[in-house]
């Protein structure tokens, strides 16, 4: 996501093994941690998920939106990822 605007999408099936956080941030950290994915400024994230473990794997800044512009894009986001699963 650039700007408010999806501009890739990038399908993949990743197996569940654990909690959902759990395997949200392997994934996270697989996803990034590959050569051909560059790393954005930042990463919206869940609030049910350790912040702290994302900025320390890859980092760059982390944030949880709480209110704003940031909150109005993860919300959009969320609607749109829960309608293509």
């Amino acid at each position: 996501m650039r700007q408010g605007k999806l501009i890739e999408r990038d399908v993949s099936i990743f197996p569940f093994y654990q909690e959902p956080e759990e395997d949200f941030l392997t994934y996270i950290g697989q996803f990034y941690l590959h050569k051909n994915h560059l790393k954005p400024k930042e990463i919206l994230i869940p609030k049910e998920v350790a912040r702290e473990l994302i900025e320390q794997m890859l980092e760059i800044p982390v944030n949880q939106p709480q209110r704003g512009r940031k909150k109005k894009i993860w919300s959009r986001w969320r609607k749109k990822m829960h309608k293509s699963l």
